[in-house]
């Protein structure tokens, strides 16, 4: 029997790193990876078996511990909650959710034969519809949104309960579809908005039907998702494929059928070729055709269980540019369709069991074919290019996050001062915005300039460059296509925007960016001028070799911009180092210091200073950690802890409080910068 009163401390261990877990499972998985340290420490002569059994016996008597908390606080904070009531029944619409266990089939003919075949999952849903069925199913909305433990989940075994506060197994989540972001918008909105990016009117479909891979253990990797469009007399007009690849970019295909859907029945298919303009595989460029042949059974009078056994079958074609098959892909349904309705638990369990780790396979598999097509077929790699104006780019990092808000304050400012005809609109994929509203007479046309940043690595080559001018000729205007980070509707119209406020200056001013605050002054903004030392003559290396490494030409309406007076050569100030050296409050302008500084050194040495912090940072955790083994070891023994055993321990607590002080200082001062460039 394990006598929990033996070791109170290893006891508490193992609840917190349980605890860890939950809140945060990277953090969690480092500090289980510690209690099984101090497991193994407190019996040295155990062997392998009897330490992970020991182990398991710990976790198991700690996740009881914790799912019993997690059920009070789950009756806690359901109790709690108001303005909101949770019906046992999900919000109706013209279809039922759908569970379709799929098997995927690729077979490449050129330029060498390769074939495999993997199972794979998927759920149908109606956009309309929200909620949560059975504990298996169920749409995120923002109220569902609450993270809650995972031990609370058991529910979902248990129960069928509808409560869209409880996570049911496979979620979908709006914020993970079409563009960017606008989670609150849900499904049907989403779809709505992104109709009338394409001109269409969103009425003509007020029926859609969504198939995708749901997210399964919190994790999703989709790389194709179907959305079926149907008129109000539920006839399949049109589909919306949505594209993922590996590197985290999307494109969407909004696609009409090549037949009349007045002249098709219910049963027939859906066809329709289009030109391919985006990067999916490295062993395929990005031209060529695609070609799908979709049966359009997601109608009403196809959904019901007993109607078909196969109520997916998607074939999408890709052939070369001489009309040559090159690839064939097939998705088609393994078995019925599963009613997520009328699961039981025992039905609930078999198919967690046997479908819990299909969605965490899918990025190795891609992974292990890659490798035999490489290794063993030897075909070609082909680089990845930056995406087109038509797709989507990745997200983010919160580097990249940082540095676009401080951007677009920049080029917000430079609106205010720029004429008063142009019209700005600013883009990236999860923010649309006019920053510049024409003022000018009537009688005198409009100009509207388009800025669209093609992916989040723009902002972080940015700060590479001194001159605005220069960066927008490298990223909008090379004339390598696969490099351009930046798209432009009117390039000539980029003068206009940046250099009003610059040529306005006269050379003995101080700014050359006008003032629209006074910041007080603080060491960052004397340390911002030594980021020039740091910045190459080059431009960042790019993703496409170029036939030469210089910077691209100038284009003559870009000429007009000269560098700042009055300050030295080698410390030279980039426009953007003085804008926020001048514009910006000092927690703005240390926090772009560091950015920079991190961007900038990293491109010097190949390792930038923050993922040096975080290898410090690990190295002060595992210190930490023996620290604590051998404390507890002489204690154990009856002995006392030595002044050399004191000193380190006052430097780790010196280290952790200097760490957690500058953690809340950065917060502190990145939520200042998210909130630089609203409108």
């Amino acid at each position: 029997m394990l006598d929990l009163l033996s070791a109170p401390y290893f006891c508490s261990i193992i609840l917190i790193t349980f605890c860890r877990f939950i809140v945060d499972p990277k953090s969690g998985v480092f500090d289980l990876g510690t209690a099984l340290i101090l497991l193994w420490r407190r019996n040295p002569n155990s062997g392998f078996t009897s330490l992970i059994f020991e182990f398991l016996k710990w976790a198991l008597v700690q996740t009881l511990a914790v799912y019993g908390g997690g059920v009070a606080a789950d009756f806690y904070i359901n109790s709690k909650r108001t303005g909101v009531k949770a019906s046992g029944n999900p919000i109706k619409s013209w279809a039922p959710p759908l569970i379709l266990p799929c098997q995927t089939t690729h077979k490449r003919f050129s330029p060498k034969v390769h074939a495999f075949s993997y199972s794979y999952l998927f759920v149908g849903i109606p956009v309309e519809w929200k909620g949560s069925m059975n504990g298996m199913i169920g749409v995120e909305d923002a109220l569902a949104s609450e993270k809650l433990a995972p031990a609370v989940c058991l529910h979902r075994f248990f129960s069928n309960c509808n409560d869209p506060y409880k996570r049911p197994w496979l979620r979908i989540d709006a914020q993970d579809y079409l563009m960017r972001g606008h989670g609150e918008l849900g499904l049907r909105g989403k779809l709505n908005k992104y109709l009338n990016s394409e001109n269409v009117d969103p009425a003509e479909f007020p029926h859609a039907y969504l198939v995708t891979a749901p997210r399964f253990w919190d994790y999703q990797f989709n790389p194709v998702s179907f959305w079926y469009l149907y008129s109000s007399k539920h006839v399949l007009s049109a589909m919306i494929l949505e594209v993922n690849n590996t590197f985290d970019e999307r494109r969407m295909y909004f696609l009409r059928p090549s037949i009349s859907p007045e002249s098709s029945t219910t049963t027939s298919a859906f066809r329709q070729s289009w030109q391919k303009d985006f990067h999916v595989s490295p062993f395929n460029d990005r031209e060529g055709e695609y070609s799908l042949h979709a049966y359009a059974s997601f109608h009403p009078t196809a959904l019901s269980i007993e109607s078909t056994s196969n109520r997916l079958d998607n074939t999408i074609t890709l052939r070369d540019r001489t009309g040559k098959t090159k690839l064939i892909a097939r998705i088609h349904s393994q078995g019925p369709a599963l009613d997520p309705a009328v699961m039981s638990m025992l039905a609930k369990a078999h198919f967690v069991l046997s479908w819990s780790f299909v969605g965490l396979r899918t990025f190795p598999r891609i992974v292990y074919e890659a490798g035999r097509l490489f290794f063993l077929r030897r075909l070609r790699v082909w680089f990845r290019p930056e995406v087109l104006s038509s797709s989507v780019g990745r997200k983010a990092t919160t580097q990249e996050v940082l540095l676009e808000k401080i951007f677009r304050a920049y080029l917000t400012q430079q609106c205010r001062f720029s004429s008063p005809s142009l019209s700005v609109i600013y883009t990236i994929p999860s923010y649309d915005s006019v920053l510049g509203d024409a003022k000018a007479d009537p009688a005198q046309e409009a100009k509207k300039l388009r800025f669209s940043a093609l992916t989040p690595a723009f902002f972080s080559r940015f700060v590479h460059y001194t001159s605005t001018m220069t960066a927008i000729a490298a990223e909008a205007l090379t004339p390598v296509i696969e490099n351009r980070t930046l798209d432009l509707s009117q390039p000539s119209l980029v003068a206009s925007l940046i250099s009003a406020p610059l040529l306005a200056a006269s050379p003995s001013s101080s700014p050359i960016i006008p003032l629209v605050t006074a910041p007080q002054p603080s060491w960052a903004g004397y340390l911002i001028p030594l980021l020039s030392l740091l910045r190459a003559g080059k431009p960042p290396a790019t993703a496409y070799p170029t036939a030469t490494t210089n910077l691209p030409p100038t284009p003559p309406p870009l000429q007009n911009l000269h560098e700042p007076p009055n300050l030295p050569r080698t410390l030279s100030l980039s426009h953007l180092d003085t804008f926020v050296r001048s514009s910006c409050p000092p927690s703005v302008q240390w926090v772009y210091l560091w950015l920079t500084f991190d961007e900038l050194a990293g491109a010097k040495i190949l390792v930038s200073p923050s993922i040096l912090l975080k290898a410090l940072d690990i190295v002060g955790r595992v210190g930490f950690v023996a620290f604590t083994i051998s404390c507890f070891e002489r204690l154990g023994h009856g002995q006392t802890c030595s002044s050399w055993m004191f000193l380190r321990a006052t430097s780790l607590l010196v280290y952790f409080l200097g760490r957690s002080w500058v953690s809340v200082k950065w917060r502190r001062c990145t939520k200042e910068v998210r909130q630089l460039g609203e409108p």
